[in-house]
């Protein structure tokens, strides 16, 4: 095992144990208060910490073989949580801001997860479990909520969120599903969730408006769903499902109170496209 540590007014704790080859660790800590505890387990792991600031938070566990694990920590009281679990994933952590919280864990095998945030009280969790998935969360603004659970092989899901008060739920279970969420920076108390099972199918997202809610299902192969609320769009909601092989849809929502429910069944070709416009705004 390989240890270098700098550290200033804050703890560490290590555990470190190699059967054939050496699990690997630098850790690097500046500020006040910062708190860290590292557990290796197994051979071929490598971590490496970045913590500054005040009374950042941060725990990493790893099992298993030719895991790779990075964290950097600024601002004050961020949490970080990794554990990985298995061979050859990839997770990394960078916290800047305030009271941020992020927590990724790994089951399986070469599955990739990073989180990104920036700004106040943001709070992000990656659950993979499988083969090969990958999953990216970025935050910044105020108070935005992201989690993504991925059970199967070569899933993608990528989330990012700029506004206020937002919230992602995304959940793939499958074979080769993609989900791509933003939530723009004049987005306000927007809330999104998708479900994907199956195989192949692909979602996107965007959100720009106030109190919007979209609520995605996918079950099938091959289904293709997309949805845009704009930024004039205020308490607009759609609820997509499909259900079948190869539906699509595209709906784009830019007025007030816009509702839109949809349901595709099928064994063939579907298509639905939809459009709501604002009203023309009171002088």
């Amino acid at each position: 095992m390989k240890l270098k540590i700098a550290i200033l007014s804050a703890s560490i704790a290590l555990t470190s144990q190699a059967m054939a080859a050496s699990n690997d660790i630098t850790v690097e800590q500046d500020g006040y208060g910062n708190r860290l505890n590292a557990y290796q387990f197994g051979t071929g792991g490598t971590a490496s910490y970045q913590q500054s600031g005040w009374r950042s938070s941060a725990e990493l566990r790893q099992y298993g073989q030719g895991n790779n694990a990075s964290l950097m920590q600024n601002g004050y009281r961020g949490q970080a949580t990794l554990l990985q679990r298995g061979y050859l994933n990839s997770a990394a952590i960078d916290q800047d801001g305030m009271r941020s919280r992020a927590s990724i864990t790994q089951r399986g095998q070469n599955n990739d997860a990073a989180v990104t945030q920036r700004g106040w009280r943001s709070d992000a969790t990656v659950t993979q479990r499988g083969y090969a998935n990958q999953s990216a969360i970025t935050q910044s603004g105020y108070r935005n909520r992201a989690t993504t659970l991925q059970a199967g092989q070569t899933n993608a899901s990528t989330v990012a969120q700029e506004g206020m008060l937002g919230t992602v739920d995304v959940t793939q279970r499958g074979y080769g599903n993609q989900s791509d969420v933003t939530q723009g920076a004049d987005g306000y108390t927007n809330a999104v969730t998708s479900m994907q099972r199956g195989t192949y199918n692909e979602s996107t997202v965007t959100q720009n408006g106030y109190f919007g809610t979209v609520d995605v299902t996918q079950r099938g192969y091959g289904n293709q769903s997309d949805i845009t609320q704009g930024a004039d769009g205020y308490t607009s909601s759609v609820t997509s499902m499909q259900r079948g092989t190869y539906n699509e849809s595209t709906v784009t929502q830019d007025g007030y109170f816009g509702t839109v429910p949809m349901l595709q069944r099928s064994c063939h070709l579907n298509g639905l496209r939809g459009e709501q416009r604002a009203l023309p705004r009171r002088t």
